[in-house]
This record gives C-alpha cells, structure tokens and sequence, in this order.
C-alpha cells in the first residue's frame, strides 16, 4: 500500500493448487518423510493461510484499502526427462534438502519405479503444478 499510486495493481503467487503427474507422485511419496523430519532440521513455514483463497486475501487487504481480489489459476508445465523433473521437485517445490542421505535415496528410488510408467515415448515425464494468481488495485 506504501508504494503504490492509487489504482496501482498488486499481483501475488500462491501456492495450493495442486500438483499433475509426477509432481503428484513425488508429493505423495516425500510427504510422510518430510513429515517426519525432526522440528530442528525443518525449514520455516512461509506464508499466511489466508493466502489461499480470495476472500483470506480480502481479508488483509480490503482494510488497508485494496479493490476484492480476483484469483486465476495457472498451470505452470515442466515436463522433462525423469531425471530433470526429480532435480526440479527437490530443488524447486519441495524441501527434499531436509531429508537424509538414506531417505532422499529411497525416495529416488521409488519416485523412479512409481514414474516409470508415466514416462512418454518421447522420454518425457509429465510434471506440473497449479499457481494461483491474486490480483487487486489500490482504490483510489
């Protein structure tokens, strides 16, 4: 609000739209492992939940002067060979980092043979995430 001129837009990417082919897969196979890391070795959750839906933004926003929020869901495609979207999933959208040497190897492992089928003539596993855009304006 400090920064915009009246009418100016806010724009926002938010998670929590789900994940299609292989991401899916590696979320469902990390997930009880990433559950169970320690507290210690867990990165910090980042953002506020209200986050996720229009009227959560609205919530925040709509008193500091800021138009209802329009939401758009995208669909953000990475498909690659196996092996570029299991580096993407661990780097990019999942804290994998916080898993052990032994963990992260069976979780490559069974990403590969839970995948393997997924896989195209062409090489290409299918991957992608769902985003979703908030957008708003300063009231004037």
């Amino acid at each position: 609000m400090r920064i915009l001129q009246p009418r100016g837009v806010f724009a926002a990417l938010a998670g929590g739209g789900g994940a299609i082919g292989a991401t899916q897969v590696f979320f469902e196979l990390a997930k009880p492992r990433l559950d169970a890391v320690p507290e210690e070795r867990k990165p910090p959750i980042g953002g506020d939940r209200r986050t996720r839906t229009a009227e959560g933004f609205d919530e925040f926003l709509g008193p500091v002067g800021f138009e209802p929020v329009v939401r758009e869901q995208i669909v953000v495609d990475f498909a690659a060979p196996p092996e570029q979207v299991w580096v993407t999933c661990c780097e990019t959208l999942y804290p994998a980092s916080t898993l052990g040497d032994t963990q992260l190897a069976e979780l490559r492992a069974e990403f590969t043979e839970a995948t393997r089928g997924l896989v195209g003539a062409d090489g290409i596993l299918p991957a992608a995430v769902r985003l979703n855009i908030a957008r708003t304006r300063l009231a004037a």
